[in-house]
């Protein structure tokens, strides 16, 4: 076993829920936090002094092992959700930040497990929706009186016809208030909505509204959740992962829109300290 320098400065990642581990030139494991370790099931002992390639045959094929490596040598930050294998064959998926410390490479990582998963269920969903919707019914209407997530209905014009008891507790609405009306006007942040309607215009090369953002997404049928931020009744913002799919008729015509959307506020909080944290590191 090599031997493992004690790197003091990372201490403050020890009691955190995120991972953080650092690789140096060498490849070797020279930090890594109790989070990691549960990350990969792996004891912490198995990973100190140890290289990633024996730890993980075959990660040289992988993006991350390229994002790794472009890290060390030039310097330059990287950012990719990691699909990660377990032993017992489950699958679990990580936010992974790269960038260059003193030592290495310092890799900070997020459990965006059940992001990925919503993500996934969307794409399922529409599928399923498209092949055979009167099958499918029960299973939305499960989801749809889930308090879990947030999801609102609209028509083809944006006019709310659906907001499901996880909304009501997410946004201080109430069903009743909500229904008829718009949600442009009333949950989405006006400068995101603008924004966000100038880049995919810009991106397609022709003019969509503002408001149309996330309806045009779920058109092209492009499910990757996606974050926004949304205004609460008592007029605090919340940022949310919010991915869009089309309803369909039983003749397969589109309908109108379902969008669902989980709080993000405590990840991202997360992100932004650590990232706060990551840069002292790099400019001590």
């Amino acid at each position: 076993m090599i031997p493992v320098m004690q790197y003091d400065k990372y201490a403050i990642f020890d009691q955190l829920m995120e991972g953080a581990q650092v690789i140096n030139p060498q490849w070797e494991y020279v930090y890594v936090n109790d989070t990691v370790s549960t990350h990969g099931k792996i004891p912490k002992s198995q990973l100190l002094g140890n290289t990633m390639m024996n730890v993980y045959p075959g990660i040289e094929k992988t993006e991350l092992y390229t994002h790794i490596w472009t890290c060390l040598r030039f310097k330059t930050r990287h950012q990719m959700v990691n699909e990660f294998a377990f032993p017992d064959g489950t699958k679990g998926y990580f936010e992974l930040r790269i960038q260059p410390v003193e030592e290495g490479v310092l890799i900070l990582s997020f459990d965006v497990t059940k992001q990925k998963e919503t993500e996934f269920f969307i794409q399922r969903t529409n599928v399923s929706l498209e092949e055979e919707v009167q099958k499918q019914q029960c299973e939305l209407r499960a989801l749809f009186d889930s308090a879990a997530v947030a999801i609102i209905g609209t028509d083809l014009y944006g006019t709310i016809t659906h907001f499901n008891k996880g909304a009501e507790i997410l946004l201080g609405y109430t069903s009743d208030e909500m229904i008829q009306s718009s949600i442009p006007f009333v949950l989405d942040l006006k400068e995101e909505t603008i924004k966000n309607g100038e880049e995919l215009s810009k991106h397609y090369g022709k003019g969509i509204k503002s408001g149309d953002f996330f309806v045009e997404l779920a058109q092209k049928k492009l499910f990757k959740a996606r974050e926004c931020t949304y205004i609460r009744k008592n007029g605090t913002t919340l940022p949310v992962s919010l991915a869009v799919t089309t309803i369909l008729d039983t003749g397969k015509n589109g309908v109108g829109y379902f969008g669902i959307a989980t709080d993000s506020s405590e990840l991202k909080k997360t992100k932004s300290d650590l990232e706060v944290l990551a840069n002292r590191l790099q400019h001590p």
